[in-house]
């Protein structure tokens, strides 16, 4: 459905050579972005990689604007990188009776430290 979402995925470099590693990801045609990096600028460990995305609309029909995929790039070695725990998670959205609690509390503070004001 339409909203703000994130996804996530642990990435390691595969080799140590420069512009060999890299793992982009697109949702339909678009880009969500892309990483890269050697074993020697990563570390030798797994480094989690984050990204949002709003999804305006989902059509009923045709869903192939909303396929996730992931392609290796860099140098002609097509080698990329390793990923592993791919997960997409909804963005959290603040329940609309929380934000109304939290205005008035605010709006109360705020005629509370008014009021002290005028006393003193």
């Amino acid at each position: 459905s339409a909203g703000d979402y994130a996804l996530s995925f642990m990435y390691h470099a595969r080799t140590e050579v420069e512009n060999e590693n890299g793992i982009k990801a697109f949702l339909g045609d678009d880009e969500l972005g892309f990483v890269n990096g050697t074993l020697g600028t990563w570390g030798s460990g797994w480094t989690e990689v984050v990204w949002t995305f709003t999804v305006a609309s989902v059509p009923d029909v045709d869903l192939s604007p909303y396929v996730l995929t992931f392609a290796a790039y860099g140098d002609d070695t097509s080698l990329g990188g390793f990923i592993d725990s791919v997960e997409i998670v909804s963005a959290p959205v603040p329940e609309p009776a929380t934000i109304i609690l939290l205005g008035t509390m605010g709006l109360v503070g705020f005629a509370g430290s008014r009021i002290r004001k005028k006393k003193k």
